[in-house]
């Protein structure tokens, strides 16, 4: 697909927080040159899937994600990884102890 028919933000989902579309939209723009949309589009969800909420998938998708993500900006990873950490962590402190 070249760079004049793919339109990267009519992919974000009505559900996506602004911090896992800019981590989905860095592995889209990385790789739609790579993929068919439609293969494009399930593997950006399943990054999103790994990367924020720690699923797994067979080895052979794990592979093509990890070989995909080389591309996205580990900065962008990084600040997702802290929010959520962040997010989690509050659920952890219990008042009646």
């Amino acid at each position: 697909m070249d760079d004049c028919t793919f339109d990267v933000e009519s992919l974000r989902d009505e559900h996506e927080s602004d911090s896992e579309w800019r981590m989905r939209r860095e592995f889209l723009q990385a790789n739609h040159r790579a993929l068919p949309l439609d293969r494009l589009i399930c593997l950006s969800r399943c990054f999103i899937s790994i990367e924020v909420y720690g699923c797994t998938y067979p080895d052979e998708v794990m592979r093509q994600v990890q070989e995909l993500s080389a591309g996205v900006q580990p900065a962008i990873m990084q600040e997702q990884r802290e929010r959520m950490k962040q997010k989690y962590a509050s659920y952890l402190v219990c008042p009646f102890i």
